[in-house]
């Protein structure tokens, strides 16, 4: 407990044995929630400038483009992690949905 209260808190030894341990309780979720709220800023930081960066690989593929070919949206390029769709939201078909496709395969394999 000691080192942590030296790295994270930047108190000495002796210090340390005057504070209660409510106190280096309460030093520690604080210190906590100032390095969570810092790498929520650096994160969107980073997707601002990840953002930037895609709008001008955008401006210049487009350049290079014809008229008609033009990319319209940003996401078309590429995605970023966090705008993945989450794999654990997906809807998953479900028995009656699975069936009609099936079904619908079945029909397209005979007229062949």
């Amino acid at each position: 407990m000691v080192g942590l209260a030296m790295c994270w808190l930047g108190v000495t030894p002796r210090e340390f044995m005057q504070i209660t341990p409510i106190e280096f309780h309460h030093a520690m979720v604080k210190k906590r929630e100032f390095i969570q709220n810092e790498n929520e800023f650096n994160l969107s930081r980073t997707k601002i400038i990840a953002e930037t960066i895609r709008m001008e690989t955008l401006f210049l593929v487009n350049v290079q483009l014809p008229r008609n070919k033009k990319i319209r949206k940003a996401q078309r390029l590429f995605l970023f992690d966090w705008e993945r769709p989450d794999p654990t939201k997906v809807k998953r078909q479900t028995r009656e949905e699975m069936k009609a496709v099936m079904k619908a395969i079945a029909r397209g394999n005979k007229k062949r």
